[in-house]
């Protein structure tokens, strides 16, 4: 078997083709895939998912000490910088630049601000029930599941869910201005909608 790979290398190095860094492999691309698939829901989410969250975190770092421990192999070695292909530079690149684009997506909160804006009507709907006087628990309002809503002076709180200490979700404003809410602290999403994240302790 060492006979045959020698074999293989010298017949690329007759060729001329580059014997490394190594290219990122299948199943670094399959583990990339999944990593980003579990990290789009957590960015998209009011509420935090702790259990989804540690899993695409523990991926997340199990990715970047590999990716870690390639740099710092080109980096060290003159002779792989040299041999380093393009390819194979795309291939490795995919890691960081989508980590780049997972952490943007959850500090400026898009996904949360596009599912709402899909989710309006109907969400506008519901508060129209809440500030009625309706009873909503547990219902799905467009892209949103809320729990359960209440009404707190000029405002409509839907909440989408709770951790072990917080309760997270929507403030609807009824008259435009900014909810009036002790003990809870709300951001601004989109017109007249607030996001919210409130301890009872």
């Amino acid at each position: 078997m060492a006979d045959q790979g020698e074999t293989i290398a010298s017949a690329q190095a007759s060729r001329g083709e580059p014997q490394g860094p190594p290219r990122p492999t299948a199943f670094w691309h399959v583990l990339t895939g999944i990593w980003i698939l579990l990290s789009l829901p957590v960015c998209a989410s009011l509420s935090p998912h702790p259990v989804l969250g540690m899993i695409a975190f523990g991926i997340g770092g199990i990715l970047g000490l590999a990716w870690a421990i390639q740099l710092q192999r080109v980096i060290a070695d003159t002779d792989a910088r040299r041999r380093m292909t393009r390819r194979a530079a795309v291939g490795w690149a995919i890691y960081p630049v989508a980590a780049l684009l997972l952490a943007l997506l959850l500090t400026t909160g898009v996904l949360v601000l596009l599912r709402v804006r899909l989710s309006e009507t109907a969400l506008e709907r519901l508060a129209g029930e809440v500030a009625s006087g309706a009873e909503v628990k547990d219902r799905w309002a467009g892209l949103m599941w809320i729990e359960s809503a209440s009404g707190s002076g000029n405002a409509v709180l839907l909440s989408t869910g709770m951790t072990f200490l917080y309760e997270y979700g929507l403030v609807y404003s009824l008259d435009g201005k900014p909810p009036a809410l002790r003990h809870h602290h709300t951001r601004h999403l989109h017109g007249r909608w607030y996001t919210y994240s409130y301890s009872p302790f």
